[in-house]
């Protein structure tokens, strides 16, 4: 299996390692996924390095360690973590009851390990928070919103638009074809 690490020397970085979910799929398995935007992360906001995030892939069945994709500031270096968890063939619990440091960006990992089996708290928090920046950053009125997101979210030219926004980690989500 793909143990060696991808890393990408951008700003943001990308790093990888393992199945995405969608070769995770093709291969036969039933997956969870969970995704952690570093928005969320108090470590991330201290430092101004909120944009970007870390996607975990697990097998359903057996909770094995299929793969991880980070795309932000720091990620090269944090890949190396999850390249020792799939050598010695980790599942999520281990992940989940591993101490990492808090504020750390390598927290992320457990908490997108989190995201997958239905245990992060903190990411809603984030999803309301980010409504608002929006309406502060594009100078929406509430009865815009709706329409502007799915503007936004239908992809082409709006979808450009809103990637040159500073509005965090969304702004990434273009990258994610990457994954």
């Amino acid at each position: 299996r793909n143990r060696i690490p991808g890393a990408t020397y951008t700003e943001p970085g990308i790093g990888s390692v393992g199945l995405t979910e969608a070769q995770a799929k093709a291969a036969g398995y039933d997956v969870k996924v969970g995704k952690f935007p570093f928005m969320a992360s108090g470590k991330a906001s201290a430092s101004g390095a909120t944009e970007g995030f870390v996607k975990v892939v697990y097998d359903a069945k057996y909770g094995e360690f299929l793969g991880a994709h980070m795309i932000g500031s720091g990620v090269t270096e944090m890949i190396a973590e999850v390249v020792a968890a799939r050598k010695l063939e980790t599942t999520y619990h281990e992940i989940l009851n591993a101490i990492h440091p808090h504020p750390t960006m390598s927290e992320a990992l457990k908490e997108a390990t989190a995201a997958a089996y239905g245990e992060a708290i903190d990411i809603g928090a984030v999803k309301r928070r980010n409504i608002h920046r929006r309406h502060d950053i594009l100078g929406e009125h509430p009865g815009q919103r709706r329409r502007e997101r799915n503007l936004f979210d239908s992809g082409g030219r709006e979808r450009q638009r809103r990637a040159e926004t500073p509005f965090g980690f969304v702004a990434v989500e273009d990258l994610k074809e990457l994954l």
